[in-house]
């Protein structure tokens, strides 16, 4: 798994999330997904205090990544 840093942006109520290896950045806006990432590394929206770091467990920077082709077919799929 690949090693991620993660911060809330509260003017603009954004999560931003980095990969250190690859430096790619993937902003997400959306609230209900900014919770769930969150509570995934056992923290609240309002416990995000400056920028956190741990490990890629939601897959957002691999092929099963948010946004993929495959993760939306997948998604199609269950409903």
């Amino acid at each position: 798994m690949d090693q991620i840093k993660f911060w809330i942006d509260e003017a603009n109520k954004t999560l931003y999330v980095y990969n250190l290896e690859t430096n790619a950045v993937r902003k997400v806006r959306n609230s209900k997904e900014i919770k769930q990432f969150v509570s995934a590394y056992g923290l609240s929206v309002d416990d995000m205090r400056g920028v956190e770091y741990g490990e890629d467990k939601l897959n957002y920077f691999g092929k099963l990544g948010r946004g993929s082709l495959l993760r939306r077919w997948l998604n199609k799929l269950k409903a």
